[in-house]
């Protein structure tokens, strides 16, 4: 049995912003604690990253939603 898992995706320019003022050993803990985190599945503690998206970032619209738009 396959369980689908919601993509966990990183935002570089989010991540280098959030990081801008910390120590590059401070930024290397940063993400090995947010690998961990995805590692062991615990979604809602990443959601607290801004840098961290979950889900699918780019869905397309159906064609019927972009002809009304």
């Amino acid at each position: 049995m396959t369980s689908q898992r919601e993509p966990i995706w990183f935002n570089p320019p989010k991540f280098w912003e959030a990081t801008r003022n910390m120590s590059k050993d401070e930024a290397d803990r940063l993400i090995d604690q947010v690998f961990q985190l995805a590692e062991a599945g615990k979604l809602d503690e990443l959601r607290t990253y801004e840098f961290i998206g979950i889900g699918r970032s780019y869905l397309r619209q159906p064609l019927r939603a972009r002809q009304t738009a």
